[in-house]
């Protein structure tokens, strides 16, 4: 089941809300949507954790720019997703009181495992 997370209500407020790899399916100017999404679904004292893939790393951006779509190299996500980018990790730490970004060279690695070892050696997929 899809639905639009921009237009949802759930009609209630959660203690933590989590997410994975959806923050850069957001265009920048649906952003504050989201965060409207967030202001009217999260307890006063409850937090939001996502993990993103993310344009910071410089790695990242080269594996991305270059490498992901091409040499066998499969493009996950969808024809609009952008890589999360500083315009929009702005308005994050406008808005919430504490905001964090950390781990972004292990998320890389884990993506070149998966995308050049373990799809291209079946002896390697087991680790």
């Amino acid at each position: 089941m899809q639905v639009d997370i921009l237009n949802l209500d759930l009609g209630e407020k959660f203690d933590i809300i989590c997410g994975v790899a959806i923050l850069h399916e957001i265009p920048l100017e649906d952003t504050p949507k989201l965060l409207d999404f967030f202001d009217r679904h999260l307890n006063p004292d409850g937090f939001a954790f996502f993990q993103e893939n993310s344009f910071f790393t410089p790695a990242f951006r080269l594996v991305r720019r270059y490498l992901v779509g091409r040499y066998g190299i499969p493009k996950y996500g969808s024809e609009q997703e952008t890589p999360f980018d500083s315009s929009r990790w702005h308005l994050y730490q406008q808005h919430f009181k504490y905001s964090e970004r950390s781990a972004e060279v292990f998320v890389l690695f884990e993506r070149i495992h998966a995308y050049l070892i373990r799809s291209r050696s079946p002896r390697i997929s087991r680790y």
